[in-house]
């Protein structure tokens, strides 16, 4: 069924020639590089932006221009923050992914219903997606685990604080679209999709004062409190993340001074996230910042929901779990629409069919015509009963010939020696008997007949000429359409095998 295994029957697919991924990297250029890698390994098209906080070097300018890569070298310890506000501002294309540098892309990484979404859900701000997480056990082995951080943000300004609520302890609020279900929430992790344009208001964009720590619930919280629009969750926009923690990358990344500036940024004396950790902000040095875990905090005070509506993230597959009723009831939902959508794409390839047989025959009919016109043609070329034109023709010519021979037998009975210019001689000098003048006049009219014969020949010959280029051009003409009648045909035997394939 669709949607269940993170895979869509039939999902579009997409090269990422209408996306962007931008990423900031400091202290990690071996991340950079297979995080960039991966990338274009499943989505070739893709526009991949970075803004590098390291030194330039030669190995890394080489490695960026080899894959096209756009990079931007800022100052070292730029800021996550304000690297990504600098790539937003120049990206081109409608849709952009953001994400850490030590993310790699997997064949689950599926972007397209994504992209389908948000093209159909203008009021949805930014769709946001799931890490797995890889780590290494006592035992050597890689152990792989999903990591889930989509929560409900609520600000106590009476009290001064923010409690962050997984959606697995509330309602949630779902939207099926195409077979695949999405997850509202106000919180999810640095893994997202939004359109380009939605940074045209830049108090959506990163606050740049936050390096590290803050930045991710700030750029959240932002879209919640100016009203950007709904935030939702797929879960099957997956990649893996691996991460390599170099002792001068530690230093940055452990720094609470981000903590600090958001506490202040919002008024908040405390952040509780259910079930997992408490910051309290009795000043803002960063001293007074306490952690609080999931048996300290209100999660364990919770009861247990078991009811149709708690999603569970149980077995590591990706897989958001409900009661069965509703699983089942949502997995006919989804295969209802699949079979929907298959029938209407049969429905439109059986009429493609129709149309494909039609010009079959429409072909057919013409290659048949011009099979009786080449024929007509080849016998006119080769008897002189199909065509009556020439055949009178070449019976009046038979003729010619036939007096001429007798004429020139008779003339070389009657006087031996008699040329063709002996009737002028005798016209001129008077000379010679009545039979000799009867004689040449008679070889003046059998030169007459001889030159009506060559003018008759060359008539011919022009007309045979004319004839067989006209046969030559109509089997050309026909062998052409016997070469789309068997591309046609191919054509209509290949889409009768795949239902999806258009003509």
């Amino acid at each position: 069924m669709p949607g269940l295994n993170g895979s869509h029957p039939l999902a579009d697919a997409l090269d990422g020639g209408n996306l962007s991924f931008i990423f900031t990297t400091i202290a990690r250029d071996n991340c950079a590089r297979r995080l960039i890698d991966s990338a274009l390994e499943f989505y070739p098209k893709l526009k991949i932006l970075i803004a590098d906080q390291n030194e330039p070097t030669e190995e890394m300018e080489t490695f960026y221009r080899a894959r096209g890569v756009e990079v931007h070298w800022v100052p070292f310890d730029f800021g996550v923050s304000a690297g990504r506000a600098l790539l937003a501002r120049n990206v081109k294309t409608p849709f952009l992914v953001f994400g850490d540098d030590d993310y790699v892309f997997t064949s689950r990484t599926r972007f397209a219903p994504v992209v389908e979404y948000l093209k159909a859900r203008p009021d949805v701000a930014i769709v946001t997606g799931t890490w797995v997480d890889n780590f290494e056990g006592k035992d050597g082995r890689i152990y792989r685990e999903h990591r889930r951080y989509e929560t409900h943000m609520y600000r106590d300004v009476l009290n001064r604080g923010l409690v962050a609520i997984p959606i697995d302890h509330v309602k949630p609020r779902v939207d099926v679209f195409d077979g695949e279900i999405f997850y509202q929430c106000d919180l999810g992790l640095n893994w997202a999709m939004t359109r380009t344009s939605f940074f045209d208001d830049e108090r959506f964009l990163w606050d740049s004062q936050f390096k590290t720590n803050g930045e991710h619930e700030n750029f959240f919280l932002q879209i919640k409190e100016f009203g950007g629009g709904r935030v939702m969750f797929y879960p099957f926009m997956e990649c893996d993340h691996r991460p390599e923690a170099p002792s001068s990358y530690l230093r940055l990344r452990n720094r609470e001074d981000g903590w600090v500036a958001f506490g202040q940024k919002w008024a908040v004396d405390w952040f509780l996230l259910v079930g997992k950790t408490f910051h309290e902000y009795r000043d803002y040095s960063g001293s007074g910042i306490t952690y609080a875990s999931a048996g300290q905090g209100a999660a364990s005070y919770l009861p247990k929901r078991n009811d149709d509506y708690l999603r569970i993230w149980a077995n590591g597959s990706a897989l958001a779990s409900v009661s069965d009723s509703v699983a089942l009831r949502e997995a006919n939902q989804r295969e209802r629409l699949a079979w929907k959508k298959a029938d209407k794409r049969i429905e439109a390839l059986r009429e493609r069919l129709e149309k494909a047989n039609a010009q079959n025959e429409r072909v057919a009919r013409v290659n048949a015509d011009l099979r009786v016109r080449q024929t007509d043609n080849s016998g006119a070329q080769s008897s002189t009963e199909t065509t009556p034109e020439i055949g009178k023709l070449q019976s009046h010519i038979r003729t010619l010939e036939e007096e001429n021979r007798r004429l020139t037998k008779f003339v070389t009975q009657t006087k031996p020696g008699l040329n063709s210019s002996s009737a002028t001689d005798l016209e001129v000098n008077g000379a010679g008997s009545v039979k000799d003048w009867d004689l040449a006049r008679t070889n003046v009219g059998l030169q007459e007949k001889n030159a009506e014969l060559r003018a008759w020949n060359a008539e011919l010959r022009d007309r045979t000429v004319r004839q067989r280029a006209e046969g030559e051009r109509q089997q050309a003409a026909l062998d052409e359409l016997r070469k789309k009648v068997k591309r046609l045909s191919a054509k209509r035997s290949h889409a009768s095998l795949d239902p999806d394939k258009e003509l």
